[in-house]
């Protein structure tokens, strides 16, 4: 073939079209092979609770979800913060407790339970003014839930030296919880006190169980387990300053 014939034949070709269908065809396979080979980032996939949980927008999480909260109570925020057990609208007030915990860092989670423990304490001594015993009977209820939490969010600290802080806290604010409760319970019914006993055995159970997990820590480690036996033995100077304190006033 010479090259003018050459020439014309490459002319013909140029004014041929591809088939319609066959180019539809051709695109959705190469765009295929292309998302195959390099995924494209689908935001739809990132939630939100992900993002948030990073340490460093752990702070912008909770200003958020106050906000939000707040949002949502408008006006009706104060009536909540004041609202006590046995009321309908003290659920809204554990559920704004129960939101503020989630984001707290894990070491700070026991001693955020029992502040919400103390808590617990005044709403109890506000319901026995108003003689409302069922608003009792839900404290004793909701408090012995804080010593559980309290005790889970303890036993999931990992590092041993936080863990010891948050437990050797624990115990020590659980005692004061408990003298707190033996001191209120006089003021009650006895349907009421039975209530409380069980919150007050709840408290012992609580210390027992910190006080083994810090003893089951400490197994291979001396310094460590001096430090317990150190905390140990000042919760029960404690508790007999106190036992001997209450024997004191019934002579």
């Amino acid at each position: 073939m010479d090259e003018q014939n050459l020439i014309k034949k490459i002319q013909i070709l140029k004014q041929v079209k591809p088939n319609k269908i066959w180019v539809s065809f051709a695109k959705k396979e190469m765009l295929s092979r292309i998302s195959e080979e390099e995924p494209s980032f689908d935001w739809r996939r990132v939630r939100i609770g992900n993002i948030f949980s990073l340490p460093v927008l752990k702070p912008v999480a909770i200003t958020l979800a106050v906000l939000i909260f707040f949002s949502v109570l408008g006006g009706t925020f104060l009536v909540v913060k004041n609202a006590l057990p046995g009321q309908s609208v003290y659920s809204v007030k554990l559920i704004y407790q129960t939101l503020r915990t989630r984001f707290v860092a894990m070491e700070q989670k026991p001693q955020a339970h029992l502040e919400y423990a103390y808590q617990r304490i005044e709403d109890l001594r506000k319901v026995e003014e108003e003689k409302r015993e069922e608003g009792v009977n839900e404290t004793a209820k909701i408090l012995a839930d804080d010593f559980s939490k309290a005790t889970t969010s303890f036993k999931d600290i990992k590092e041993p030296a936080k863990k010891f802080a948050a437990g050797a806290n624990l115990v020590k604010q659980v005692s004061k919880i408990e003298k707190s409760l033996t001191e209120e319970k006089e003021n009650l019914s006895a349907v009421s006190q039975e209530k409380i006993s069980e919150v007050e055995k709840m408290a012992k159970e609580t210390k027992t169980e910190v006080l083994t997990s810090l003893i089951k820590d400490s197994e291979n480690d001396s310094d460590y387990r001096q430090k317990v036996e150190e905390l140990q033995r000042e919760i029960q100077d404690y508790e007999n300053q106190y036992k001997q304190s209450q024997e004191n006033l019934s002579k």
